[in-house]
């Protein structure tokens, strides 16, 4: 299916409260229009708040995109470098800034490519935005809409904001303002060009949601869309539909989402080793202390933690990149290749891109040695700790005589250090 025109459907939803009057709501609608939004509905809660649902052109939805530097996948594929997300070509392909000038670059659905999409992510008539894309980008150009025009002293609606005490200047031109009638000058008080008030009026939704007058903005639902995707997470085969939630909540959502299928998946290892540990402790009768196999537990569950976290890093990155977020996450900011990082300038085998890559052969030899190294000091770390449970008392040979006929067959007892936990 496909979204219904963005000028004819409602994005966000913007909501009065009782303290605004039926002036300042128009004004408000006025500045609105103005700044390039439409209202598509004007309704009243049962309460008689007024409600505004707030869209706009595909006109201005897309220069919203280009100045918003939205990442979205081309018509180019990734070939020969496997596939990304869920191997579709929006997915398996180079994602660049949109651009209106070069929208045409940028994949199409349905026109171009009818079966790009999964069953349950809806895309305008063009191909080119989803629900939430139209929610982030209507959201950014009604927070870049100002109480005054940027070719204004004044308005209906700074007027009425005046009259109602509501401040919607930044801070510093009211220090300014003081100052003034106290007769001190423009040029005295060095106030250049960029505070000037008409340049510096506060953004409309903040002035009116810090004044209490506007309590709810907030995305519109899409039914049909919303159940699906609750269906789909709930059952058990498939699991949350990671991608269509992406396209409809939007990435924070869907990364929350992608965490914890991670995190669910991966609690079945530790799980399951557990419960065996647990279940032959109970049938040959140990206790926590007497159990030989409670060290490898604590083993495997610390190789667990190490691989969890890498494969996290690895499905983060797999889904950073299909879903065009790639370049702008703190990931990338925080793991980014070092300033001293040495290698061979070659194309990225996920984004064609050239990158510093190192020499696998010389990478696996260190590899080879970092574990012999780690194995040594991993062995000398072992030892200490046995000889502290002999010293503490708990390598005891003599309390499992069926297992331990001698106190010389067990492998880790030292007589001579486990005298010192004998009583008196």
């Amino acid at each position: 299916m496909v979204l219904p025109s963005v000028e004819s459907s409602p994005v966000l939803l913007f909501r009065f409260t009782s303290k605004a009057d039926e002036e300042l709501i128009e004004a408000v609608k006025e500045r609105l229009k103005d700044a390039g939004l439409l209202v598509v509905t004007n309704d009243a809660t049962s309460d008689g708040q007024i409600l505004f649902a707030l869209s706009t052109t595909q006109k201005d939805i897309e220069r919203e995109a280009e100045l918003a530097k939205l990442v979205k996948p081309t018509t180019t594929a990734l070939v020969g470098f496997g596939s990304v997300g869920d191997g579709t070509l929006r997915n398996n392909a180079v994602h660049e800034h949109f651009t209106v000038s070069g929208r045409e670059n940028f994949v199409r659905f349905p026109d171009t490519y009818p079966k790009d999409v999964n069953s349950i992510t809806e895309y305008d008539s063009f191909g080119l935005f989803t629900s939430a894309d139209r929610a982030m980008l209507v959201w950014s150009i009604l927070d870049s809409v100002n109480v005054l025009p940027a070719e204004k002293l004044s308005s209906t609606l700074s007027r009425k904001l005046d009259d109602l005490g509501v401040p919607y200047l930044h801070s510093r031109h009211y220090y300014y303002q003081n100052l003034a009638s106290m007769g001190f000058s423009r040029a005295n008080l060095k106030i250049g060009d960029d505070d000037d008030p008409e340049r510096s009026s506060q953004s409309l939704r903040h002035v009116l949601q810090d004044s209490g007058l506007v309590d709810v903005v907030a995305p519109t639902h899409i039914p049909h869309i919303q159940n699906k995707i609750v269906k789909e997470t709930l059952n058990v085969r498939t699991g949350a539909p990671l991608t269509a939630m992406r396209d409809y909540y939007g990435e924070e959502i869907a990364f929350y989402f992608a965490w914890m299928n991670h995190f669910s998946y991966w609690l079945i290892f530790p799980g399951l080793l557990g419960l065996t540990i647990y279940t032959l402790r109970l049938y040959r009768g140990d206790t926590v202390d007497t159990c030989d196999l409670t060290p490898f537990h604590g083993l495997g569950t610390f190789l667990w933690g190490v691989l969890f976290l890498r494969y996290w890093e690895r499905e983060e990155a797999r889904l950073s990149y299909a879903w065009g977020t790639y370049g702008d996450t703190l990931a990338k900011k925080k793991y980014g290749a070092r300033p001293e990082f040495e290698g061979e300038l070659k194309p990225s085998p996920v984004t064609g891109a050239l990158e510093k890559h190192y020499s696998s052969t010389k990478r696996r030899l260190k590899y080879v040695v970092s574990a012999v190294v780690t194995s040594i000091l991993l062995a000398g770390a072992g030892f200490v700790m046995i000889l502290s449970l002999n010293l503490q008392g708990y390598v005891r040979p003599r309390d499992d005589r069926g297992r331990w006929g001698q106190d010389h067959d067990h492998p880790f007892y030292y007589p001579m250090l486990a005298t010192f936990a004998e009583e008196g």
